[in-house]
């Protein structure tokens, strides 16, 4: 519907002002006075309606590229392709009075206006070219037996070739791209996955190394606690034999003692028995000293007498 309003309005635009320019311009059509045809305006209604061409031409083109492409939509974009391109071809070609110089001279004027994208020019361009081709120097022959269907259908067949080749340079680039990015995601997932294997070594090489280490702690650990088990082990052997030795010493001590005090009860038993014994000697010994003195003092009286008597006598 937009694509028929915008036909619509290049026709009316140079329908106008052919009317317009038509007491003054009887010659060459009037497409001469281009400052009067205000071709900035057509050139933004011609910009709209080959956007709808080249969608047209790009899903027509897609049934070449796209063995699954819609071949009724295809067909039906080049239908309204051929419709469209018609109406604004013979809306020019009678505009201009069926000049071949004045189209051309006005199609050149259209086509540079600022408008226009750079892609949309050189369609316009081309698009200006196909119309030049399709007209002859007879004017009155151009407006009278010019075919724009005729024309049209070969510019829609160079118009949808170029589609196709965009199409198939477009395929190319993004199965090209699609390719580039898979392999970059190959290379990023095969580089994330040798990261992944080289930080899970690491990490097995830390734990080894940690278990290793802990191992090597605990049987550090296992010496240290053997070996002062071992010392405890020898201190209470120690204590015990210091402890036996001393029992023995003062077991020793004691026995000593004992002896010492039965040598010294023996000793004292002893100088008791010999103190008694000469006690006994002594008090026996008593009675026979007086026994003596008494026998001596019987012997001793008769002698005294006998001495006494022979003194006196004497």
């Amino acid at each position: 519907m937009m694509q028929i309003q915008a036909i619509a309005r290049i026709a009316l635009l140079l329908v106008s002002s052919a009317y317009a320019r038509h007491a003054s311009t009887r010659t060459g059509g009037f497409l001469t006075a281009s400052t009067d045809m205000q071709p900035q305006k057509v050139a933004m209604t011609l910009a709209k309606v080959e956007s709808d061409w080249r969608s047209e031409a790009s899903a027509a083109a897609e049934c070449s590229v796209d063995a699954a492409g819609d071949a009724r939509r295809c067909a039906m974009a080049r239908e309204a392709f051929l419709k469209s391109c018609s109406s604004v071809v013979s809306a020019i070609a009678q505009a201009s009075g069926g000049n071949r110089g004045t189209v051309k001279e006005y199609m050149g004027d259209v086509c540079k206006q600022e408008v226009l994208q750079a892609w949309q020019k050189e369609h316009c361009g081309s698009f200006a070219e196909a119309i030049d081709s399709g007209m002859t120097d007879d004017s009155y022959d151009n407006r009278m037996n010019f075919d724009s269907s005729k024309l049209c259908a070969r510019y829609w067949q160079r118009f949808s070739a170029e589609q196709e080749q965009r199409l198939k340079q477009e395929k190319a680039q993004r199965e090209a791209e699609e390719k580039r990015l898979a392999e970059e995601r190959a290379e990023a997932e095969k580089k994330a996955a040798e990261q992944a294997a080289a930080e899970k070594k690491r990490q097995q090489e830390e734990e080894a190394k940690r278990q290793a280490a802990e191992a090597k702690r605990q049987a550090e650990e296992a010496k240290k606690q053997a070996e002062e088990a071992e010392r405890q082990a020898q201190e209470a052997k120690k204590q015990a034999e210091e402890a036996k030795k001393q029992a023995l010493e003062k077991a020793e001590k004691k026995t000593k003692e004992a002896e010492e005090k039965k040598k010294q009860a023996d000793e004292k038993k002893k100088q008791a028995e010999v103190k008694k014994t000469e006690a006994e000697k002594k008090a026996n010994a008593k009675p026979v000293v007086q026994n003596s003195t008494k026998v001596q003092e019987n012997k001793t009286a008769p002698t005294l007498a006998k001495n006494t008597t022979a003194q006196k006598t004497a």
